[in-house]
């Protein structure tokens, strides 16, 4: 069976006004979207759509000037299978961004921004997929792939070209564990990069790779989670070399979180 999803369009208008140093800024932009998807089999469907964003920047560049709001085009499409009888689902999406009006550091004076009107080109495909593996054990997969770079060609710092996470969890089905659940994820970054502080080149960082995990427990108005995170208690950060000295932005170490709910 073959179904076609008629073409669905929507618009939103958006007012935006601030204040920046005494200096006013008033934004009023429409943005439209429109979306088809269609229906090979019937648990294939494959979809495309064309979205516009805006973005309000707030401040000033060094003058005293606001900064325009940063605008968007994307156009994206992608299938979605579902499989194991509705157990497992995945989902393909290339996208296509376009973004113009960017702010990068002024060459002048590194406290302050200004705006580059070029236009920032963001590609890439991603992939994910979540099921269920046996009776209370999950999976969840993804993995990303973009590549950010301006008009001549020139990459863009500030991203990471492969982006890969998972999320496994488990509820355990005995009566003696009833609600208990025990949860492990990754999250790894590869090929990062970020800006260089007045300058118009880039610093490499190393490659991140954080594991969390979770346990729980539940009833019908109770639950308790403790979070784990950066299981393995890695030095992880971001930042960029500034030339004359480092500057990194450093995440905690090995925490936790303790969350308690309860449902009246």
């Amino acid at each position: 069976m073959m179904i076609f999803a008629l073409p669905w369009q929507e618009g939103r208008y958006t007012e935006f006004e601030s204040s920046a140093y005494g200096v006013p800024s008033d934004d009023k932009v429409f943005t439209p979207r429109v979306a088809v998807s269609y229906s090979i089999l019937d648990n294939l469907i494959v979809y495309g759509m064309y979205d516009q964003t805006f973005l309000p920047e707030q401040g000033t560049n060094r003058i005293g000037e606001p900064f325009d709001p940063v605008t968007a085009e994307d156009i994206e499409g992608g299938l979605k299978f579902e499989f194991f009888d509705g157990n497992w689902n995945a989902t393909a999406t290339y996208f296509d961004i376009h973004k113009d009006k960017f702010l990068v550091t002024d060459p002048e004076d590194a406290n302050y921004s200004i705006q580059v009107d070029t236009d920032i080109t963001s590609r890439g495909f991603e992939f994910d997929t979540r099921g269920e593996i046996t009776k209370g054990l999950n999976l969840i997969l993804n993995y990303a792939y973009t590549n950010v770079e301006d008009a001549d060609g020139n990459p863009i710092a500030g991203f990471s070209k492969h982006v890969t996470n998972g999320w496994l969890d488990y509820t355990f089905q005995t009566q003696n564990l009833k609600g208990v659940g025990i949860s492990l994820g990754y999250q790894y970054l590869v090929d990062r990069s970020s800006w260089v502080w007045g300058a118009d080149g880039q610093t490499d960082l190393p490659d991140y790779f954080r594991m969390d995990g979770a346990l729980s427990w539940e009833n019908d108005n109770f639950r308790v989670s403790l979070n784990l995170n950066n299981l393995l208690n890695e030095y992880l950060y971001s930042g960029a070399d500034y030339g004359t000295y480092v500057y990194w932005q450093s995440e905690p170490g090995r925490n936790f979180r303790l969350s308690l709910n309860y449902k009246f």
